[in-house]
């Protein structure tokens, strides 16, 4: 008992030393100099990511965490989920982050995300900054959809659209989720499409019709996305008005 009281006085005394309790912070974030912009890269092409790290005192590290921008699984397929974290030791007050990635020859399509996180000497720990870019591959499934711009509280919402796969792939999963901008409450639906279906009627086949909550009001965020045989994504997003 008493070596367990002498370890917690020692973290509270080492606690009580600490000075600096302001965290750094992470701004400026580009990627290829451009920021607030979706990008669109294809296989094999670098991009940059430059941003501004600073601290009241001493530096310590940045973070960089790169993956795909949805939910779900990847089937065994011939493109892998590009993702990639790197991390770097930094000094000073200030630092000017300048990062270039490759983008692998199999990564496959769709929404990435990157985030980059900062520590002090101290351990103080910033607030996460993110920034987004497309992978766009030749062959990534098609979405072709006809959803209304506004929809009455309570109303059904037929999902109507047409998905197709490129080339050699056929289709293997829908995802779609459906967020109040008021409330934050989501909707979420997985499909999985027969083997072998190269395209598909979202409501026709798939008799995807989603009832609207009547509590929902304001605006929702529709997102549907789906993958492929080989492991290609690709999303589409659009608002609908609830009135």
């Amino acid at each position: 008992m008493k070596s367990c009281f002498s370890f917690l006085l020692i973290l509270v005394l080492f606690s009580c030393r600490k000075s600096d309790l302001t965290p750094p912070t992470v701004s400026s974030v580009t990627v290829n100099n451009v920021s607030g912009e979706t990008l669109e890269f294809s296989p094999g092409e670098s991009f940059t990511v430059r941003a501004l790290i600073e601290d009241n005192e001493e530096l310590g590290q940045f973070k960089i965490d790169i993956h795909q921008d949805f939910d779900g699984h990847s089937h065994k397929s011939s493109t892998v989920r590009y993702a990639e974290i790197r991390i770097k030791d930094i000094e000073g007050a200030s630092y000017n982050l300048e990062e270039v990635f490759t983008i692998p020859e199999n990564a496959s399509s769709g929404t990435y995300h990157g985030t980059i996180q900062a520590i002090d000497a101290e351990g103080n720990v910033s607030q996460i900054a993110i920034f987004y870019f497309d992978i766009v591959r030749s062959e990534q499934p098609l979405i072709v959809m006809d959803l209304p711009e506004n929809i009455p509280v309570g109303a059904t919402l037929n999902v109507l659209g047409v998905i197709s796969a490129q080339g050699e792939a056929t289709l293997n999963t829908v995802r779609i989720r459906i967020r109040s901008t008021k409330t934050g409450n989501t909707i979420n639906q997985t499909h999985n499409i027969p083997s072998g279906i190269a395209t598909w009627n979202t409501f026709v086949d798939g008799n995807i019709a989603i009832p609207i909550p009547p509590e929902e009001d304001e605006k929702l965020i529709f997102r549907l996305w789906v993958e492929d045989s080989k492991g290609n994504n690709t999303i589409f997003e659009t608002e609908i008005t609830i009135v």
